[in-house]
């Protein structure tokens, strides 16, 4: 997003809670801007926020921020923010560009618009059935805190080209 000429940036999470898979993403993302000697506006919702005060919260941080730019850790509330961003008269991705992250078959089917990280869901399916069968056989052995397998960008229409 820095490099296709986003400066105001806005990461929306959509949990709370101290030990779930967004906060590696977060992490990620506000360390990248800083690197790139960006700020982010963060936006968090509870885990059982319910989509309507999540887009009355993302409407209200979007008309006050005006962001250029927006991370999401999910694709679900990427497409919200596109869509509130739209009713706010933004344009995707020429007034915003919107990222989401999961990338699964359905939205990579159904949303052709978002542009999101892909995570490799097979990669990880592999992954677990191996350390479950392993733990099964040894059963002492010990796991990694952290397994870290590799995601891609897939470019669409919500980051400009």
């Amino acid at each position: 997003m820095i490099e296709k000429g986003s400066h105001k940036l806005m990461l929306v999470a959509g949990s709370l809670e101290k030990k779930v898979p967004n906060n590696g993403r977060m992490t990620g993302f506000v360390e990248g801007a800083k690197g790139h000697g960006q700020s982010v506006v963060t936006v968090r919702f509870p885990f059982n926020a319910t989509p309507t005060i999540r887009r009355a919260t993302i409407r209200e941080k979007l008309a006050a921020e005006k962001p250029d730019g927006i991370f999401c850790t999910d694709d679900q509330t990427a497409l919200l923010c596109i869509q509130e961003a739209q009713k706010l008269g933004m344009t995707v991705p020429n007034d915003v560009q919107v990222i989401g992250y999961d990338g699964s078959t359905y939205v990579q089917e159904y949303h052709p618009e978002l542009s999101t990280i892909v995570q490799p869901v097979s990669d990880i399916a592999d992954l677990l059935v191996r350390l479950l069968f392993n733990r099964l056989q040894k059963n002492d052995e010990q796991l990694l805190d952290k397994y870290i397998l590799p995601i891609k960008l897939l470019q669409r229409d919500s980051l400009r080209k």
